[in-house]
């Protein structure tokens, strides 16, 4: 888990290179991750109506989500409980870890 949050300490590490990876990475995967506090809630209020409306999968979870995820083993099953927990866990990395 620790390893991944590293991530974002390669731009100190490595410069301009480092950089340019991180802003392609948030672009493709999380473009308002400065702005919101780990949850995107339009986002997931978004995937749900789809689901609803027309059945299509659609992601939601922020990059600090799947993080919790994916360090913590919650797997992929689609369920209330599983994206609750992954909330929990999304604000404990956010309020331990700074986004710079």
């Amino acid at each position: 888990g620790e390893g991944r949050i590293r991530l974002l300490d390669a731009q100190r590490a490595h410069g301009h290179g480092a950089r340019a990876f991180i802003e392609a990475l948030l672009a493709r995967e999380d473009n308002d991750f400065r702005d919101h506090s780990g949850i995107s809630w339009r986002g997931i209020v978004r995937a749900a109506y789809r689901r609803v409306a027309d059945g299509a999968k659609q992601g939601a979870s922020t990059i600090t989500m799947q993080l919790a995820n994916n360090s913590f083993g919650l797997g992929k099953e689609q369920s209330i409980h599983r994206k609750l927990l992954e909330i929990a866990l999304t604000r404990r990395i956010e309020a331990t870890y700074k986004k710079d």
